[in-house]
């Protein structure tokens, strides 16, 4: 597949996964009176397997197999520990969260589609 299509799929699971985030947040805190670090760490665990699901099936063809979800929870948690590295280096030298969320939302999402496309999607004929 095109790799421009499947950055496309890519960034639309992405708005869903996130979508469904807040959802999920929203909901547990709101209505089953969750704490808002738990309901988070539900909504986190709960986006991040749809987006599994998601972009192994739709953004790039692939069964899922115990190969493909390893490596997407290593990249997972790659984009995870930047997020918080961009965050906690902003905070240090005195720069607003804005700049640090746009850091991240500029660099993230797009560092994770090439390790996805380039890693843990690439196939065994591809090599590694």
């Amino acid at each position: 597949m095109n790799p421009l299509n499947q950055f496309f799929r890519f960034a639309g699971v992405g708005l869903l996964v996130t979508a469904l985030h807040v959802a999920i947040t929203v909901f547990l805190v709101e209505y089953a009176n969750t704490n808002p670090v738990q309901a988070n760490v539900v909504a986190f665990i709960c986006a991040t397997l749809t987006g599994l699901v998601l972009n192994s099936r739709w953004s790039f063809s692939r069964v899922l197999s115990a190969r493909i979800m390893v490596r997407y929870l290593v990249v997972t948690t790659l984009g995870l520990l930047l997020t918080i590295a961009i965050n906690v280096y902003c905070a240090q030298w005195g720069i607003r969260y804005e700049m640090a969320l746009f850091l991240v939302v500029s660099s993230v999402p797009l560092l994770s589609f090439m390790l996805h496309r380039n890693w843990t999607y690439r196939s065994a004929s591809q090599g590694a």
